[in-house]
């Protein structure tokens, strides 16, 4: 599984990974082979090699497919015909899956009104294509890489649908009207923001769930309770097989319980955790049959075959590896535990249960969430027993609501009070100090380290005991040092994986589309960001800068400095001042323009710095941050300035750090440089942030020949209408040999600074 693993990453492209998969793999085959000299013979090799291949073939024909889909999509396709094979309803209306006529591709059409479409009806609609984002900045969204690691080849909004053929797939179409008619009697038992947590618990649907609950339950660590998983697959599969095992042999009962568990994962949209819950136990009910044993660890790399090889692309996402870390864990790291510590109590058993998993996916929450609960292993300990009273709760009150009401809501009330102490529990864990902590996204390199040590000690558990052989408890030395080694292995791991995430000055121009955000880290000790808003990105604060910030390792931002008051500057800060790590505001201090024109939107970000518990600082001239490598200053505008016009208003920052010189010039124009020019010595600068994302009507040529900068960075929106960067502009910085950035055109501009030296990259999907 492995090897088929490590072929597909190789095929995929991805460097890091594929080389931390080829070193673990290697490490793995080292250790066993110091014990074992016969571990590493000729046909292993053979398997593992012919693994290789066919990963590298399986994923170079999903890409290939995949591109082709996407090229053929931009090369202004405006409609599609196809079969429906899936129906979702959405807050927008309905996301219909279609499977087209003349591919092999499955889509996403968009639509207001289904019109009485039916799973397998033939359509034909007109369409717009939506073009994938990918991911523009570190820590954000990969909308290109999601849709494919789920079999969607491309989406599009629809219009004037016609539908050519009214054949219909009773089977799904019947699941679909189940669905909604629950979906609708949920709502009779449970308020909307209860019915919507039940639709992502026994339905799969999540994106209804109350964005405060989301959060909330996410900060402490239970969010997995919301989607469909091998508990679920557990209650209901094993549930109907060992009752009917009461009276029926292991072929009827079996049978029926792999039919329950395929028809409920096809019910919830056979999602990644879904699928290899539904192999996994239809494994084990067909070992019964058989007369087998079940082997857990033999039986989710089945299960990881069957899913990857069906699709390589799944490998990639998040759910696909937390699902098999957390249940990959239950089969190795558990048992060494166990066998380490001579575990018997029941309760440490399920603590050790709970560390395990965390131990685990510990990695991967960093790598993709960049975030982690310090006590979600003990919050674990609590609501993982309930959730099945809470599921079986909301079971029962629906089945009973279909014949009277009232005694359904009874039954209902049951879950209702579980969820009630669910969020009282999370609101008072998250007022805990350090109750979540900011991991940041570590390197490659630091989780092969960890994993390294991981697998050592599982090794050595492994090879050297078993399950009828306990260490020792009779001498005080063992049992405190085999506690105390525990508890330094760990910290050790974790150092190992979260520290050092930035060393040196590091400058980071956000890609926020038509917009401005800049986000500059001094050693992993001071942390300012210049601006943040956007007007052609929704929820850019939420979806773009904040995800940056915390992939950087950001736990609390010292310093969000606001130029001016335009929309496209400050419409993201809400959301960041609104954000909180546990029981901190995730924005320390806002720095607002000490002027005397003082426009609505300047008031709302004083009111909403107050409510959300934000401290408020004025800047003007002269003022700034000094600190032991660096200096911070305000150039512009002077204290109490009043002009007409706000661009000719916005604060100018410089940054010097050793012979590195940087200019944040917000929106200012040419006037506004004139006047920077006459009050202030600027003299040269290494890199030069330009101003109104490089309008025709800022850095001229007077500006431009006294700061000469090396590097001039644009930041503005893809195809926006404004027309910028201005084609003057770019060539007024060309003339005097700058090297132009633009967010446009490269994503994310990353400029680093180390002793003396500068480095910049650029960020691309």
């Amino acid at each position: 599984m492995v090897a088929l693993v490590l072929g597909e990453l190789i095929a995929y492209g991805h460097r890091e990974m594929t080389v931390g998969i080829a070193v673990l793999v290697c490490f793995w085959c080292f250790i066993n082979y110091i014990f074992d000299r016969n571990f590493i013979c000729p046909w292993r090799c053979m398997i593992g090699i012919i693994c290789v291949i066919a990963g590298y073939l399986l994923m170079s024909d999903m890409n290939m497919k995949y591109d082709k889909a996407e090229k053929r999509f931009l090369a202004d396709l405006r409609g599609i015909t196809g079969t429906v094979s899936d129906i979702e309803d959405t807050a927008k209306g309905y996301a219909l899956t279609v499977k087209l006529s003349e591919y092999n591709d499955e889509v996403i059409l968009y639509v207001k009104d289904n019109k009485g479409i039916k799973i397998g009806n033939v359509i034909e609609a007109e369409a717009d294509y939506i073009e994938y984002e990918g991911a523009r900045n570190e820590g954000n969204f990969d909308d290109r890489q999601y849709y494919r690691s789920v079999g969607i080849s491309g989406r599009f909004y629809g219009s004037n649908i016609i539908i050519k053929d009214f054949k219909v797939w009773l089977l799904k179409q019947k699941m679909y009207e189940i669905k909604c008619s629950i979906k609708k009697n949920l709502r009779l038992l449970y308020s909307e923001e209860r019915a919507a947590l039940y639709d992502a618990m026994l339905l799969g649907e999540k994106s209804g769930i109350d964005e405060d609950v989301k959060e909330l339950y996410k900060g402490a660590g239970i969010y997995h309770l919301c989607c469909i998983s091998g508990t679920h697959m557990a209650i209901l599969g094993l549930g109907i097989y060992k009752i009917l095992r009461k009276r029926f042999k292991y072929t009827v009962s079996g049978t029926v319980g792999i039919a329950a568990v395929i028809i409920y994962g096809m019910f919830t949209g056979m999602m990644i955790s879904v699928a290899r819950a539904v192999i996994m136990l239809s494994v084990r009910m067909v070992a019964d049959i058989l007369g087998r044993s079940y082997d857990m660890i033999s039986s989710l790399s089945f299960a990881a075959i069957i899913i990857i090889i069906s699709n390589p692309y799944a490998l990639l996402n998040s759910g696909f590896m937390l699902s098999f870390g957390a249940v990959g864990a239950v089969c190795t790291i558990i048992p060494a535990v166990e066998i380490i510590y001579s575990v018997k109590s029941r309760f440490l058993k399920s603590f050790f249960v709970s560390f395990g998993i965390q131990l685990m996916t510990l990695p991967i929450m960093a790598y993709y969430f960049f975030e982690i609960s310090v006590y979600g292993i003990f919050i674990n300990l609590v609501v993982i027993p309930c959730i099945v009273y809470i599921i079986l709760s909301g079971m029962g009150g629906l089945a009973v609501s279909i014949y009277n009401i009232s005694v359904g809501k009874f039954l209902a009330g049951v879950g209702n009070y579980g969820l009630d102490f669910y969020d009282n529990l999370c609101r008072n864990v998250l007022r805990l100090p350090f109750s979540e902590y900011v991991t940041g996204k570590p390197d490659i390199w630091r989780i092969v380290i960890y994993y390294a040590v991981l697998m050592i000690v599982v090794f050595i558990a492994q090879k050297l005991c078993n399950r009828e052989t306990e260490f020792s408890e009779e001498y005080w030395y063992v049992r405190y040092g085999k506690i105390i080694g525990g508890i330094s292995m760990v910290a050790v791991m974790c150092i190992t994986l979260l520290s050092g995430h930035n060393d040196g000055l590091c400058v980071k121009y956000i890609d926020v589309g038509q917009g401005d955000s800049t986000f500059i880290q001094i050693n992993s000790d001071m942390e300012y960001l210049i601006d943040a808003g956007s007007s052609d990105i929704s929820g850019v604060g939420k979806n773009r800068i904040i995800p940056l910030l915390k992939a950087s390792g950001v736990g609390q931002l010292d310093y969000l400095i606001v130029t001016h008051t335009d929309n496209d500057h400050i419409n993201g800060i809400e959301e960041l001042m609104k954000e909180r790590i546990g029981s901190k505001s995730f924005v320390k201090t806002l720095v607002l323009p000490d002027i005397s024109a003082k426009d609505e939107a300047y008031a709302k970000l004083e009111k909403q710095a107050v409510k959300n518990n934000v401290a408020i600082e004025y800047i003007s001239a002269g003022k700034g941050w000094k600190g032991k490598d660096y200096i911070f200053e305000c150039l512009y505008p002077d204290k109490g300035v009043v002009d007409n016009d706000k661009n000719e208003m916005s604060v100018v920052m410089r940054l010097s750090a050793g012979r590195a010189n940087m200019m944040f010039m917000g929106d200012l124009g040419k006037e506004g440089e004139r006047n920077l020019i006459s009050s202030v010595e600027l003299g040269k600068c290494s890199i030069l942030k330009a101003g109104h994302h490089g309008s025709k009507n800022s850095s001229g040529e007077d500006f431009l020949d006294i700061t000469k900068p090396l590097i001039g960075v644009v930041s503005c929106g893809k195809n926006n209408t404004y027309g910028h960067p201005n084609r003057e502009t770019i060539e007024r910085f060309n003339e005097r040999g700058s090297r132009i950035y633009r967010t446009d055109r490269d994503g994310e501009i990353i400029v680093r600074i180390r002793d003396k030296d500068v480095s910049v990259k650029v960020y691309k999907d």
